[in-house]
């Protein structure tokens, strides 16, 4: 739920973009960003950047009004993410 200071808003993808490439469900990758293990900022509707609104499909802009924004992320951030998944297996426990 931190901002990465050094991402310009051309790096943003929302949750959703994020959770279709890399394959997760979208509520996962929210429940990441919930308790901490996935950055990401939220941003109200004023602060979201022309190139992700027009990413948008009409009922996602919608969705954002009645909400009050949307969380996005870097790719830079999924990164780091799937490594820190991929270190937290346990390999000892092959059968």
């Amino acid at each position: 739920m931190t901002d990465d200071a050094h991402s310009s808003p051309q790096d943003y993808v929302t949750l959703t973009e994020a959770a279709a490439h890399y394959g997760f469900n979208y509520n996962a990758l929210y429940k990441y960003v919930f308790v901490g293990r996935l950055a990401a900022t939220w941003l109200e509707p004023d602060q979201i950047p022309v190139s992700i609104w027009q990413r948008m499909d009409v009922y996602a802009q919608a969705n954002v009004t009645k909400k009050g924004g949307v969380w996005v992320t870097t790719h830079a951030q999924m990164q780091t993410y799937l490594e820190s998944r991929k270190k937290g297996r346990r390999t000892d426990l092959e059968v």
